[in-house]
Order: C-alpha cells, then sequence, then structure tokens
C-alpha cells in the first residue's frame, strides 16, 4: 500500500512512518514535555494522536471529506484504523484508481503532517480548501507522468482529476 512504483518518495515515506505510528505527535511527547502546550494545531482541543491527525479532528476531516468524493470513497469511516483496513482492500493491483487512491492517501498524510508543522513552527497556516489543492495538485501531477491504455475507468479519472 506504501511503497509502489508510482508513488512520490517523500509521501511514501511519512505515510510509512504514520502506519507504524511514530510520527512525533503530541501524545507520544506529552512524557518528556510535561509542561509545553501540547494542544491540536488545527483544533486546540487537546493533544493531537495519529488518529486525531488522520481523521478524526475538523480541519484534516474537511480536507479528507473534499477528497474522498474525488476517489468515489463517500461510504468510508473517517477513523485511520478502518480507512486503513479498508485500503488494504481496494488498493491491490496496478489498476488506475488503486495508484490513485493509494497516491491520495500518501499525499493526504504528507500534506496534514507539513500543515501541522508549519502551523506549530513557523506560525503558517492554510485553508483546508489550499491544503486539498495543494493534494490534488500532486496527485494530478503525478499522474500526468503515468500512461495508461484507454478504458471507461480511465477515460473517468481523466475527467475527475482534470487530465488530458
Amino acid at each position: 500500500m506504501v511503497w509502489f512504483s508510482q508513488s512520490i518518495p517523500r509521501h511514501a515515506f511519512i505515510l510509512w512512518v504514520a502506519l507504524k505510528k511514530r510520527l512525533k505527535t503530541h501524545d507520544k511527547l506529552r512524557f518528556w514535555e510535561a509542561h509545553a502546550d501540547l494542544s491540536c494545531a488545527f483544533c486546540q482541543n487537546g493533544p493531537d494522536s495519529h488518529s486525531h491527525l488522520f481523521f478524526e479532528c475538523p480541519f484534516p476531516n474537511l480536507v479528507w471529506n473534499g477528497l474522498k468524493v474525488k476517489l468515489n470513497l463517500n461510504g468510508i469511516p473517517d477513523i485511520w484504523a478502518d480507512i486503513i483496513g479498508m485500503f488494504q482492500q481496494v488498493t491491490k493491483g496496478k489498476t488506475l484508481w488503486s495508484i490513485i487512491r493509494r497516491l491520495v492517501l500518501a499525499a493526504t498524510v504528507y500534506h496534514l503532517w507539513q500543515e501541522r508543522n508549519n502551523r506549530i513552527f513557523k506560525s503558517k497556516r492554510r485553508s483546508h480548501i489550499a491544503v486539498g489543492k495543494t493534494i490534488t495538485d500532486d496527485v494530478r501531477s503525478r499522474l500526468l507522468s503515468l500512461s495508461f491504455k484507454s478504458s471507461l475507468n480511465v477515460d473517468r479519472a481523466r475527467l475527475v482529476w482534470n487530465r488530458p
């Protein structure tokens, strides 16, 4: 699900670390920095964690729900463990939609992690629309470098992702 030939390496690496629950989220740092302000950078409601950042918190949830429409995955829940379990099933194989789903998941995790860090360390904030557009642009750019045989699924993906 993470390492495949069409992946974007920096996105895949952050997704891999997130899947191993090794990102330095506040729930892991609270033991080291007992007196620091460890509230979520998006909602300020307690410390962030992997499940909170992906996608229980309102801001990441807005980003994710906007992308689920493009993936035709409206029915999946917004719980990290459920998403990963479902993606393990729907991303098998080398179909275009399997590749797109893996690219979007990795890009979403990467850019949400970047947005979180920018808010904490650089005091820079973007809207959920701007983050979603960045994710869409990254995936679209990667798709432009790939070639697929024409089919109904490929044509549908071209329309959804504005790919020539």
